[in-house]
Order: structure tokens, then C-alpha cells, then sequence
């Protein structure tokens, strides 16, 4: 007798035997493994269309927060160069401040040099008769004395001081002028 060879077909082994009790448990009674229907196609082609515009979506948002980004750096750019223009544009204002009362200020010297000049101009005037009266106590005192020669160059000697006086003040009216 010879013994018995195991049997070797496939549909005979025990994990075969169990795969299939799994797939046939998982399974409900009654449905079979169908190849996709036509409206499960048009669905999966449908949402790949989606998922395409979701994509473009997400690229357009992304283009617009870059637009946005680079718009709000240009607005501060603009912005602080406004700031620096209203800065200058105030020194303008402070610069004719300033000129005003640099023009008081001239305004009140000139005034201030008229008071000295006619100051000055009374104080000559005032010397300039003194002196007169000085040459004339003098040349008084050496005709008394009887020295005439020497009181008559002095009186010349005043007569010339007159004439530079008389020169001096046209000079000076001229240069005013």
C-alpha cells in the first residue's frame, strides 16, 4: 500500500479556507464586488475638478496676501516719507518765525543807531560850540595879554576847524544819501 500524498491543490489549503471566511464575514449577504459604476466615476472626476480649483484658489490667496504684504510695506514707505515732508514743511514756518523776529530785531537796532547817531550828532554839535567858545576865551586872554599875532592864528586855527567841521558834516550827508 502506498501512502497517501497530501493533496496539493490550492483550493484545498486551510489558509485559503480562511482568507475566504474573512472576506465572507466582512461581507453583508447580498452585495457583491461591483467594478465602479459610471456615477462613482462622474463623482472621483468631480472631485479632482474640485480639488484642481481648491489648488488655484489657494495660489490666488496666496498671490494676493504677497500683493497685500507688498502693498502695506509701500504704504509705511509712503507714509514716512509723508511724516518727512510735514517735518520739512514745518521748518518753514519756525524759519519764518525766526525771520520775523530777526527783522524786529534789525528793525529795533536801526532804530536804536538813528537815536545814537542823533546822539552823537547833538554831542558834536554841543563839543563843536564849546570849542568855539573855548578858541574864543583864549584868543581873548592872549589879546589881553598883547600877544594879538598869537590870538590872530588862533582864530584862523578855528576858522580852519569850522571848515573840516562844515566838510565833515557834508561827507557825511552825502554818504547818507
Amino acid at each position: 500500500m502506498k501512502p497517501k500524498k497530501p493533496d496539493k491543490s490550492i483550493s484545498g489549503m486551510d489558509v485559503l479556507k480562511d482568507i475566504r471566511g474573512l472576506l465572507s464575514a466582512s461581507r453583508e449577504p447580498g452585495t457583491t464586488i461591483e467594478p465602479p459604476s459610471q456615477e462613482e466615476n462622474r463623482l472621483k472626476n468631480e472631485l479632482t475638478g474640485l480639488r484642481e480649483h481648491v489648488r488655484v484658489y489657494q495660489e490666488t490667496v496666496q498671490k494676493q496676501q504677497e500683493q497685500i504684504r507688498k502693498m502695506e510695506r509701500e504704504y509705511k514707505d509712503i507714509t514716512a516719507e509723508l511724516d518727512g515732508y510735514k517735518k520739512t514743511a514745518v521748518r518753514p514756518l519756525n524759519q519764518t518765525a525766526q525771520v520775523a523776529e530777526l527783522r524786529e530785531d534789525v528793525e529795533q537796532l536801526e532804530a536804536r543807531k538813528a537815536e545814537l547817531t542823533s546822539a552823537v550828532s547833538g554831542i558834536e554839535e554841543l563839543l563843536h560850540l564849546k570849542v568855539k567858545e573855548l578858541l574864543k576865551r583864549i584868543v581873548r586872554l592872549y589879546q589881553e595879554s598883547g600877544q594879538s599875532d598869537i590870538a590872530l592864528d588862533i582864530r584862523r586855527t578855528g576858522n580852519a576847524l569850522d571848515d573840516v567841521d562844515n566838510f565833515a558834516r557834508f561827507l557825511r550827508e552825502l554818504i547818507q544819501q
